[in-house]
């Protein structure tokens, strides 16, 4: 079995789909109704700043359903719930509610469950990119590339989070040590998926991976 593929993008979807996409979106709709509350509260208690951030976060809520529409792939429920929660815990409790302030240890946490769904995302891409060209991966080399792949999702982070320092004064990075911590404990969530998916693939360990991997 292989990660669904929309192989008839032009068909149009009968009611009993579009319910079931709706079904596997609906952890995005609750993340982007809680922004949009947050929002209107922060709002309505004078903090502007926290409330126009809450706004910019609900603008990134569509990106799985970009990315399913542009590849014509159906993301796994879970991983639109991980990436919810992504943005839950990361942009909006850490920075716009002050997480990151009152919690020391939560940027560090938010970094290390960031490497979770993001290699789960490599492992169901990789995965897809593999049946439409019919090629089987060896395990190690699939692992060594989610752990490539994420890798690179995470420098993009950090590039971000340094252009946003110094394009709009956010502070989200407080010096090399913060910058290396969050590299270094999200490519420990994203190691344990990587040696999960190798356990799946070589002794059928791990069953719950199957949804991201389809076998």
């Amino acid at each position: 079995m292989t990660p669904h593929l929309d192989t008839h993008p032009d068909a149009r979807p009968d009611p009993g789909s579009r319910q079931r996409a709706l079904v596997r979106r609906s952890p995005l709709i609750l993340a982007a109704v809680v922004l949009l509350a947050g929002a209107a509260v922060l709002a309505a208690q004078g903090h502007r700043e926290a409330a126009g951030l809450s706004l910019q976060i609900v603008t990134v809520v569509p990106v799985p359903i970009a990315l399913e529409r542009a590849h014509r792939v159906r993301l796994p429920t879970a991983l639109h719930a991980m990436y919810a929660a992504l943005l839950l815990a990361a942009p909006w409790v850490g920075a716009a509610l002050g997480g990151y302030d009152a919690w020391p240890w939560w940027d560090a946490l938010v970094h290390f469950y960031s490497g979770v769904p993001i290699a789960l995302g490599c492992v169901f891409l990789l995965g897809v990119a593999a049946a439409r060209r019919g090629l089987v991966l060896p395990p190690g080399l699939e692992a060594l590339l989610v752990m490539a792949l994420h890798s690179l999702v995470a420098l993009a982070w950090e590039i971000a989070e340094f252009t946003a320092d110094q394009a709009l004064g956010a502070q989200t990075q407080k010096g090399n040590t913060d910058t290396m911590t969050d590299m270094i404990v999200g490519t420990l969530g994203a190691l344990i998926v990587a040696f999960a998916l190798y356990a799946h693939r070589t002794r059928g360990r791990f069953a719950w991976l199957s949804r991201f991997t389809g076998s």
